[in-house]
């Protein structure tokens, strides 16, 4: 017997929907709470009131709204006690693919049917009333995860991977606690055997494809992403990564693609818009770029765009690009001497990796002139000292050798090893 009390909140801006829905429960004496939101920021705001719901979810009040709403909802407390019923006036496999990767329990699509309606809410508050085995193991992981104990979690998914070895979505959650916990070998082991399964998860395949980026086998996480990706158009994170992935591999033509393809899905993507801006900076598209980043952006994010694009630049061995683009950067930085240090700091490397020796110890000096505690820039002053003094006497170039140091958030081509800067950019702190 399904249970008749539990609330149901319809998320829809189609009044088709909104009247269906509301004679079907009228109809069937429905005795639960309900509900009925027009915008997303209305049900979300709602929801956390129960304990236990059915979330009735029209997609057609967008794919970026629908994204934000299970961005939204991924982390909240009662989250497995939500239960969603998605619908779509398009009859179409993607939108059923993309149902199952964000983690929805029925989805519906074509022409709204009573009966087929009634079915699926009655089918929902069953399952609800039916104690799931594995459903006070999900929730101690959730509070750990959100509690940033990710070995108590990992523990406990090993454990449930060793009780139920076919459930997929043990797998692809303890794969997504390993890549948490940086182990990229053993969420690349724990996945591989379920590449060829039939039928494809995204979830899998992209929790795979960001293991091998990890492990240095970008070509082959790209053809992983690619096949998530077709099964699901709809997720932007990957998109995301697969720009950044390609972005690292001076791919730019294909990275900007991929960023563009996210931000066509939701034009206030801010990764997306970075990734785009960052794109064109590379291809010498400066005003374009601005354009595109002006009043999206704050002054020390565009910062962080322009010093991203000038260590890509450096990379690619584009140095006269790369040196204009941290001088851009510089501009946007007044006052956030720690941050302007590693943007010199990071100008030395590029006058390093261009054979101007002496511009690079200028700069390592203005470094530590904003920021006299910056270690690294400190042990690279010196080295290219003593280096210029016996490149001098022997006629050779100077060789440093320096800690590489990466920023967070931001995808680095083999910098899996490095540390974290702390800021919202590339660091980069060695001389490869």
């Amino acid at each position: 017997m399904s249970d008749t009390s539990i609330p149901v909140v319809v998320l829809s801006s189609r009044n088709v929907v909104v009247n269906a829905f509301r004679k079907m429960l009228m109809d069937s004496k429905w005795e639960g709470e309900k509900e009925f939101c027009k915008t997303t920021k209305t049900c979300l705001s709602k929801i956390p009131e129960f304990d236990t719901a059915i979330i009735v979810l029209d997609w057609e009040i967008g794919v970026d709204k629908v994204i934000k709403f299970f961005k939204s909802i991924e982390n909240e407390e009662k989250r497995e006690g939500w239960l969603i019923y998605l619908v779509a006036n398009e009859q179409s496999d993607k939108i059923i693919a993309a149902g199952s990767e964000f983690g929805v329990n029925k989805v519906q699509t074509g022409p709204l049917n009573p009966v087929n309606m009634k079915l699926a809410v009655e089918e929902l508050a069953k399952t609800s009333a039916e104690d799931s085995p594995m459903g006070p193991e999900m929730e101690k992981i959730r509070l750990s995860r959100l509690e940033d104990e990710w070995e108590q979690a990992t523990a406990i998914l090993e454990s449930l991977n060793q009780q139920h070895p076919d459930n997929l979505r043990v797998k692809y959650e303890l794969g997504e606690n390993y890549l948490q916990e940086k182990k990229w070998q053993q969420c690349h082991d724990l996945l591989i055997p379920l590449v060829d399964m039939d039928p494809p998860d995204s979830r899998i395949l992209h929790a795979l494809g960001k293991s091998m980026i990890k492990l240095g086998m970008r070509d082959d996480a790209l053809s992983l992403l690619e096949k998530a990706q077709l099964i699901n158009p709809f997720n932007i994170d990957r998109l995301i990564t697969m720009g950044q992935t390609l972005l690292n591999m001076n791919r730019v033509e294909e990275a900007e693609e991929k960023f563009d393809e996210a931000a066509a899905i939701d034009g206030d993507n801010e990764a997306a818009i970075k990734g785009q801006g960052t794109c064109r900076l590379l291809d010498g598209d400066v005003n374009d770029a601005l354009k595109l980043l002006k009043n999206k952006v704050t002054g020390r994010e565009l910062a962080s765009v322009l010093n991203t694009a000038g260590v890509l630049a450096m990379r690619s061995e584009a140095f006269e690009k790369g040196i204009e683009l941290y001088e851009s950067a510089e501009s946007f930085l007044e006052g956030y001497n720690e941050i302007l240090a590693k943007i010199y700091f990071n100008k030395g490397i590029g006058f390093y990796q261009w054979q101007k020796f002496e511009e690079a110890k200028l700069c390592f000096e203005k470094a530590l002139e904003l920021d006299p505690e910056y270690k690294n820039a400190k042990a690279n002053l010196k080295v290219i000292e003593e280096s210029l003094d016996q490149a001098d006497a022997s006629g050779q170039s100077p060789a440093i050798d320096a800690e590489q140091q990466d920023g967070d958030n931001v995808e680095v081509a083999n910098r899996e090893n490095a540390d974290e800067a702390g800021i919202d950019m590339v660091v980069d702190d060695g001389f490869d």
